[in-house]
Protein backbone atom coordinates (compact mmCIF):
# COMPACT_ATOMS: atom_id res chain seq x y z
CA UNK A 1 0.00 0.00 0.00
CA UNK A 2 1.34 3.44 -0.96
CA UNK A 3 1.28 6.08 1.75
CA UNK A 4 0.18 9.42 0.34
CA UNK A 5 0.17 12.51 2.56
CA UNK A 6 -2.74 14.95 2.52
CA UNK A 7 -0.37 17.61 1.16
CA UNK A 8 -1.01 16.09 -2.26
CA UNK A 9 -4.30 17.92 -2.48
CA UNK A 10 -2.77 21.36 -3.19
CA UNK A 11 -0.58 19.66 -5.79
CA UNK A 12 -3.58 18.39 -7.71
CA UNK A 13 -5.22 21.78 -7.50
CA UNK A 14 -2.09 23.35 -8.96
CA UNK A 15 -1.64 20.93 -11.84
CA UNK A 16 -5.29 21.31 -12.85
CA UNK A 17 -5.57 25.06 -12.51
CA UNK A 18 -1.99 26.24 -13.01
CA UNK A 19 -2.71 28.04 -16.33
CA UNK A 20 -5.22 30.39 -14.71
CA UNK A 21 -2.64 31.36 -12.08
CA UNK A 22 0.20 31.67 -14.55
CA UNK A 23 -1.93 32.94 -17.41
CA UNK A 24 0.39 35.39 -19.16
CA UNK A 25 -1.30 38.30 -17.40
CA UNK A 26 -4.69 37.76 -19.01
CA UNK A 27 -7.52 35.92 -17.27
CA UNK A 28 -9.17 34.51 -20.35
CA UNK A 29 -12.13 32.17 -19.66
CA UNK A 30 -13.91 34.06 -22.46
CA UNK A 31 -10.80 35.36 -24.23
CA UNK A 32 -9.55 34.60 -27.74
CA UNK A 33 -5.94 34.16 -26.67
CA UNK A 34 -4.42 30.69 -26.98
CA UNK A 35 -4.06 29.91 -23.28
CA UNK A 36 -7.79 30.46 -22.70
CA UNK A 37 -8.29 26.96 -24.10
CA UNK A 38 -6.47 25.66 -21.02
CA UNK A 39 -9.06 27.37 -18.84
CA UNK A 40 -12.20 26.67 -20.86
CA UNK A 41 -12.28 23.84 -23.43
CA UNK A 42 -15.03 25.67 -25.33
CA UNK A 43 -12.51 28.43 -26.16
CA UNK A 44 -10.62 26.03 -28.43
CA UNK A 45 -12.86 26.97 -31.31
CA UNK A 46 -11.85 30.63 -31.04
CA UNK A 47 -8.16 30.26 -31.85
CA UNK A 48 -6.81 27.61 -34.16
CA UNK A 49 -3.14 27.21 -33.25
CA UNK A 50 -0.99 24.22 -34.15
CA UNK A 51 1.64 23.90 -31.39
CA UNK A 52 2.56 25.78 -28.24
CA UNK A 53 5.34 25.26 -25.68
CA UNK A 54 5.29 27.01 -22.28
CA UNK A 55 8.27 26.99 -19.93
CA UNK A 56 8.43 28.26 -16.35
CA UNK A 57 12.05 27.93 -15.12
CA UNK A 58 11.08 28.40 -11.46
CA UNK A 59 8.17 29.45 -9.30
CA UNK A 60 8.89 32.27 -6.86
CA UNK A 61 12.63 31.65 -7.32
CA UNK A 62 12.49 27.93 -6.50
CA UNK A 63 14.07 25.94 -9.34
CA UNK A 64 12.60 22.74 -7.86
CA UNK A 65 9.19 24.08 -8.92
CA UNK A 66 9.88 24.44 -12.64
CA UNK A 67 7.24 23.40 -15.17
CA UNK A 68 6.87 22.69 -18.88
CA UNK A 69 3.72 22.44 -20.98
CA UNK A 70 3.24 21.30 -24.57
CA UNK A 71 -0.04 21.88 -26.44
CA UNK A 72 -1.10 20.70 -29.87
CA UNK A 73 -4.33 21.36 -31.77
CA UNK A 74 -5.67 19.19 -34.57
CA UNK A 75 -8.89 18.61 -36.51
CA UNK A 76 -10.53 15.26 -37.27
CA UNK A 77 -13.72 15.12 -39.35
CA UNK A 78 -14.34 18.85 -38.81
CA UNK A 79 -14.08 18.33 -35.02
CA UNK A 80 -11.42 20.38 -33.24
CA UNK A 81 -9.24 18.75 -30.56
CA UNK A 82 -6.42 19.83 -28.26
CA UNK A 83 -3.98 17.63 -26.43
CA UNK A 84 -1.51 18.82 -23.81
CA UNK A 85 1.16 17.48 -21.48
CA UNK A 86 2.25 19.43 -18.38
CA UNK A 87 5.11 18.49 -16.09
CA UNK A 88 5.81 20.21 -12.79
CA UNK A 89 8.40 19.60 -10.06
CA UNK A 90 11.67 17.70 -9.74
CA UNK A 91 12.91 14.12 -9.35
CA UNK A 92 11.82 14.17 -5.68
CA UNK A 93 8.28 15.40 -6.28
CA UNK A 94 6.63 15.55 -9.69
CA UNK A 95 3.16 16.30 -11.00
CA UNK A 96 2.03 15.39 -14.51
CA UNK A 97 -1.18 16.26 -16.30
CA UNK A 98 -2.27 14.70 -19.60
CA UNK A 99 -5.24 16.36 -21.24
CA UNK A 100 -7.41 15.96 -24.31
CA UNK A 101 -10.09 18.53 -25.09
CA UNK A 102 -12.61 19.08 -27.85
CA UNK A 103 -14.95 21.92 -28.77
CA UNK A 104 -17.73 22.38 -31.29
CA UNK A 105 -19.79 25.32 -32.53
CA UNK A 106 -23.50 24.76 -31.87
CA UNK A 107 -24.23 27.81 -33.99
CA UNK A 108 -22.14 30.77 -35.08
CA UNK A 109 -22.18 32.36 -31.61
CA UNK A 110 -22.25 29.42 -29.17
CA UNK A 111 -19.52 26.83 -28.50
CA UNK A 112 -19.43 23.81 -26.20
CA UNK A 113 -16.28 22.04 -25.01
CA UNK A 114 -15.16 19.13 -22.84
CA UNK A 115 -11.84 17.96 -21.36
CA UNK A 116 -10.57 14.71 -19.88
CA UNK A 117 -7.54 15.03 -17.58
CA UNK A 118 -5.25 12.28 -16.35
CA UNK A 119 -3.50 13.58 -13.22
CA UNK A 120 -0.43 11.91 -11.75
CA UNK A 121 1.64 12.70 -8.65
CA UNK A 122 4.94 10.92 -7.92
CA UNK A 123 6.89 11.19 -4.65
CA UNK A 124 10.29 9.56 -4.34
CA UNK A 125 10.31 6.68 -1.83
CA UNK A 126 6.51 6.89 -1.46
CA UNK A 127 5.15 5.93 -4.90
CA UNK A 128 2.63 7.56 -7.20
CA UNK A 129 -1.08 8.06 -7.74
CA UNK A 130 -3.10 8.60 -10.92
CA UNK A 131 -6.66 9.87 -11.20
CA UNK A 132 -8.90 11.23 -13.98
CA UNK A 133 -11.08 14.34 -13.96
CA UNK A 134 -13.61 15.88 -16.36
CA UNK A 135 -14.12 19.55 -17.29
CA UNK A 136 -17.00 21.10 -19.27
CA UNK A 137 -17.39 24.62 -20.63
CA UNK A 138 -19.41 26.91 -22.87
CA UNK A 139 -18.48 30.10 -24.67
CA UNK A 140 -20.91 32.41 -26.43
CA UNK A 141 -21.06 35.83 -28.01
CA UNK A 142 -23.38 38.01 -25.92
CA UNK A 143 -22.96 41.11 -28.06
CA UNK A 144 -20.76 41.95 -31.03
CA UNK A 145 -17.84 42.93 -28.78
CA UNK A 146 -18.70 40.99 -25.58
CA UNK A 147 -18.19 37.24 -25.10
CA UNK A 148 -19.02 35.12 -22.06
CA UNK A 149 -17.49 31.87 -20.82
CA UNK A 150 -18.64 29.41 -18.15
CA UNK A 151 -16.62 26.36 -17.06
CA UNK A 152 -16.69 23.63 -14.43
CA UNK A 153 -13.47 21.79 -13.47
CA UNK A 154 -13.42 18.27 -11.98
CA UNK A 155 -17.15 17.67 -12.40
CA UNK A 156 -16.77 14.04 -11.34
CA UNK A 157 -15.40 15.12 -7.90
CA UNK A 158 -12.44 12.75 -8.18
CA UNK A 159 -10.81 11.46 -5.00
CA UNK A 160 -7.10 10.99 -4.33
CA UNK A 161 -6.84 7.20 -4.37
CA UNK A 162 -8.18 5.55 -1.20
CA UNK A 163 -7.79 8.72 0.84
CA UNK A 164 -10.99 10.62 1.45
CA UNK A 165 -9.31 13.72 0.13
CA UNK A 166 -11.30 15.12 -2.72
CA UNK A 167 -9.87 17.16 -5.58
CA UNK A 168 -12.16 20.19 -5.30
CA UNK A 169 -14.89 21.03 -7.77
CA UNK A 170 -14.22 24.51 -9.12
CA UNK A 171 -16.54 26.67 -11.20
CA UNK A 172 -15.69 29.77 -13.18
CA UNK A 173 -17.31 32.37 -15.36
CA UNK A 174 -15.80 35.21 -17.32
CA UNK A 175 -16.57 38.16 -19.58
CA UNK A 176 -14.31 39.49 -22.33
CA UNK A 177 -14.91 42.99 -23.69
CA UNK A 178 -13.17 43.98 -26.91
CA UNK A 179 -13.13 47.77 -26.60
CA UNK A 180 -11.30 48.29 -29.91
CA UNK A 181 -9.65 46.34 -32.70
CA UNK A 182 -6.42 46.54 -30.69
CA UNK A 183 -7.55 45.90 -27.11
CA UNK A 184 -9.49 43.51 -24.88
CA UNK A 185 -10.31 43.36 -21.16
CA UNK A 186 -11.35 40.18 -19.31
CA UNK A 187 -12.84 39.61 -15.87
CA UNK A 188 -13.00 36.07 -14.46
CA UNK A 189 -14.69 34.92 -11.26
CA UNK A 190 -13.53 31.51 -9.95
CA UNK A 191 -15.08 29.68 -7.01
CA UNK A 192 -13.68 26.61 -5.28
CA UNK A 193 -16.43 25.05 -3.18
CA UNK A 194 -14.01 25.13 -0.24
CA UNK A 195 -12.50 28.59 -0.78
CA UNK A 196 -13.50 32.27 -1.16
CA UNK A 197 -14.44 33.76 -4.51
CA UNK A 198 -11.41 34.66 -6.62
CA UNK A 199 -11.47 37.52 -9.14
CA UNK A 200 -8.90 37.74 -11.95
CA UNK A 201 -8.72 40.83 -14.17
CA UNK A 202 -6.59 40.94 -17.29
CA UNK A 203 -6.13 42.99 -20.40
CA UNK A 204 -4.18 43.18 -23.62
CA UNK A 205 -3.44 45.97 -26.06
CA UNK A 206 -1.73 45.86 -29.44
CA UNK A 207 0.78 48.71 -29.52
CA UNK A 208 2.21 47.64 -32.87
CA UNK A 209 1.15 45.30 -35.66
CA UNK A 210 3.39 42.60 -34.17
CA UNK A 211 3.52 43.53 -30.45
CA UNK A 212 0.87 43.04 -27.75
CA UNK A 213 1.19 44.14 -24.11
CA UNK A 214 -0.47 42.10 -21.35
CA UNK A 215 -1.34 42.99 -17.74
CA UNK A 216 -3.46 41.51 -14.98
CA UNK A 217 -4.05 40.94 -11.28
CA UNK A 218 -5.46 38.25 -9.02
CA UNK A 219 -7.58 39.40 -6.08
CA UNK A 220 -7.09 36.40 -3.79
CA UNK A 221 -3.50 35.34 -4.46
CA UNK A 222 -1.98 38.86 -4.38
CA UNK A 223 -0.39 38.34 -7.80
CA UNK A 224 0.23 41.13 -10.32
CA UNK A 225 1.11 40.13 -13.87
CA UNK A 226 2.66 41.76 -16.88
CA UNK A 227 4.08 40.61 -20.17
CA UNK A 228 4.20 40.92 -23.92
CA UNK A 229 3.60 38.94 -27.10
CA UNK A 230 5.62 39.29 -30.29
CA UNK A 231 4.19 37.63 -33.39
CA UNK A 232 5.62 37.26 -36.86
CA UNK A 233 3.58 35.37 -39.39
CA UNK A 234 2.83 31.98 -37.88
CA UNK A 235 5.32 32.32 -34.99
CA UNK A 236 4.44 33.89 -31.64
CA UNK A 237 6.72 34.47 -28.65
CA UNK A 238 5.29 35.35 -25.22
CA UNK A 239 6.90 36.40 -21.95
CA UNK A 240 5.20 37.06 -18.61
CA UNK A 241 6.17 37.82 -15.05
CA UNK A 242 3.81 37.14 -12.16
CA UNK A 243 4.78 39.06 -9.02
CA UNK A 244 3.47 37.79 -5.68
CA UNK A 245 3.51 40.48 -2.99
CA UNK A 246 5.26 38.14 -0.51
CA UNK A 247 6.72 35.14 -2.37
CA UNK A 248 8.36 37.01 -5.24
CA UNK A 249 8.36 36.62 -9.01
CA UNK A 250 7.56 33.79 -11.41
CA UNK A 251 8.59 34.14 -15.06
CA UNK A 252 7.19 32.17 -18.00
CA UNK A 253 8.04 31.89 -21.69
CA UNK A 254 5.90 30.54 -24.50
CA UNK A 255 6.47 29.81 -28.19
CA UNK A 256 3.44 29.20 -30.39
CA UNK A 257 3.28 28.03 -34.01
CA UNK A 258 0.29 28.58 -36.26
CA UNK A 259 0.91 27.27 -39.75
CA UNK A 260 -2.64 28.15 -40.83
CA UNK A 261 -1.85 31.86 -41.08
Amino acid sequence: MIFLPTQLKPGFERVNLHPRINGKGLSGIASKRYYSAELNPASLIKRNINFSFIHTPSEFGLEELSSNSFLANFTIWDQQFKTSIKKFGSNLYEENNYNISSSRLIDNDFAFGASINLNQVSIKNYGNITEASIDLGINFQLLENISVGVVGWNLNHQMLDKLENEIPFVGGWGIAYQFSNDGEVCVDAIKDINAPLEIIIGGEYMIHENVILLAGLNSMRSIYSGGFVINWGGLEFSFSINQHTILGATKSFAITFNFNK
